[in-house]
């Protein structure tokens, strides 16, 4: 699950790129997380979301019953938007098979995400059983929300072990308005 919240921060990081290419200035936009769905593989761990008041940040707990890495493990990540007045969503990012584990031990990542965000524990592989959880993540951790166009953001990951009857593990849905 932390996991997925670490890929969520890449992509903020990536989206914040992205928006800011734009010549559009959006000095008066609110951004807030409209929904938060977790789905959790029963065989492997409990999961769920939570935001909070102010829709500006939220919180993922996961209980690992599992040991995770034995087998091999990708992640996908997706980011998609609807633009303020369009009817189509534009992916942003689309990143497929990536190795997790590899991701994981990356110490570029690993820094990243170490100042960003705010873990209840490191991650290493392979991910140990336990409970895990990121408190308080806010993409305003990340991104100026003045400088990001209106519309609507959808983040998707997933983490899928290839050699499994029942490949999906965990994924996260996170959509994020900007009015």
């Amino acid at each position: 699950m932390e996991r997925l919240l670490i890929l969520l921060g890449l992509c903020a990081l990536v989206h914040t790129q992205y928006l800011n290419n734009s010549s559009e200035e959006q000095s008066d936009s609110q951004l807030y997380f409209e929904r938060i769905r977790v789905h959790a593989d029963k065989h492997f761990m409990k999961a769920f979301g939570h935001i909070h008041e102010d829709r500006k940040h939220f919180d993922v707990f996961v209980k690992l019953d599992r040991k995770l890495g034995s087998n091999y493990l990708i992640m996908n990540i997706n980011l998609r938007v609807k633009r303020e007045g369009s009817n189509d969503f534009i992916k942003v990012i689309n990143l497929r098979h990536m190795d997790f584990c590899a991701f994981l031990n990356d110490p570029d990542f690993r820094r990243f995400f170490m100042n960003t965000i705010h873990f209840s524990q490191v991650l290493e592989c392979p991910v140990q059983v336990g409970n895990y959880s990121i408190k308080n993540i806010g993409v305003l951790n990340i991104v100026n929300e003045h400088s990001v166009r209106k519309g609507t953001y959808k983040f998707f990951a997933e983490i899928v072990e290839v050699t499994s009857d029942i490949p999906k593990i965990f994924a996260l849905q996170i959509t994020t308005k900007v009015i």
